[in-house]
């Protein structure tokens, strides 16, 4: 009985799941998240989103990957989000710029900003005996717990994983991945 208790009453709760990452990832994660009356929380570590698309005058090379006049070699009808379009004034092939405003609007257009929080770096990630996640954060001097249901990595390319010590690695007959 107690435990039946205790499942009806975890379900009548909205089930929160830590999105880690605001990138083109870190959006559209989210927004399916919203769609399925999930609650999501986004950790970025950055002071705004937008992930490897963001430049940065101040900092060498602009700061990532992208550089300032970058084109897309993807076309924009076939870049954008099924259910949000790039604009039909766009180029083709847009810039930098032009589709780190799209993620910016997209945000903003399907409500998801409320659940973004800025300049908090995710330091560590855990499971817990209940059956859920504590993700601990970093924001400024503040370090906090919280638990999660679940927890949806999108980190992008530029960060690198810790990866833990697996019994039986060595042995893996299968291909093994590098993201550096």
């Amino acid at each position: 009985m107690g435990d039946q208790q205790h499942t009806s009453s975890r379900s009548a709760q909205k089930r929160r799941v830590a999105v880690i990452g605001a990138g083109v990832s870190g959006l559209a994660a989210p927004k399916c998240l919203l769609d399925e009356e999930l609650v999501p929380v986004v950790f970025e570590q950055a002071a705004e989103i937008g992930g490897v698309w963001k430049y940065r005058e101040a900092l060498p090379a602009g700061g990532g990957v992208m550089h300032r006049s970058l084109r897309t070699n993807t076309s924009r009808q076939t870049f954008a989000f099924s259910d949000f379009p790039l604009s039909t004034a766009l180029p083709d092939y847009p810039e930098r710029g032009d589709v780190l405003q799209y993620f910016y609007d997209y945000a903003t257009h399907f409500g998801l900003r409320a659940s973004i929080r800025l300049n908090t770096r995710v330091v560590a990630v855990d499971p817990a005996e209940d059956g859920q996640w504590r993700v601990r954060t970093r924001t400024g001097d503040t370090v906090a717990t919280e638990p999660f249901d679940a927890v949806v990595v999108s980190c992008g390319r530029e960060n690198y994983p810790f990866l833990p010590v697996i019994p039986g690695a060595e042995t893996f007959a299968g291909y093994m991945c590098s993201f550096h």
